[in-house]
């Protein structure tokens, strides 16, 4: 009898440990995953970003318009263009940048937005941004 016991106290404790390293586990691998989606969420906002300033490159031109870009196997950018209404010398950018895990799958996506005066005003190099129309949309 004294054996038995012994032994089925082991297995617990062992039954008690087990499922400690299983909770341990599992925080572990979800603190790496949000890690991961954080840096995804990061390079998605510098991707945006890098869309952005082509788009304000495209716009000081006058275009109007889209375009996108990749910047990496893992990064990607677009970017729209447009005149707001009822401002002729204004044009407004928004870009979206994308990360990509290495199956394709969409991980991260963030938006920018943005306002530039001054376009196609006869004045030269006097294009600005509009004071406090940089957005971050999402």
């Amino acid at each position: 009898m004294r054996k038995t016991q012994i032994i089925l106290i082991t297995l617990f404790f062992l039954f008690i440990i087990s499922i400690f390293m299983f909770i341990l586990y599992n925080i572990w691998e979800s603190e790496g995953k949000t890690l991961v989606l954080e840096k995804a969420i990061e390079d998605a906002y510098w991707a945006a970003f890098a869309g952005l300033e082509y788009g304000k490159i495209q716009a000081l031109s006058g275009s109007t318009g889209s375009g996108s870009g990749l910047l990496s196997s893992n990064l990607r950018y677009s970017f729209a263009i447009s005149t707001i209404p009822g401002f002729p010398t204004r044009r407004r950018i928004t870009a979206s940048g994308f990360y990509y895990d290495n199956a394709g799958s969409l991980v991260a996506q963030k938006r920018l937005r943005v306002d530039i005066q001054g376009v196609n005003d006869g004045i030269p190099d006097n294009e600005s941004t509009v004071a406090g129309s940089f957005y971050q949309i999402n």
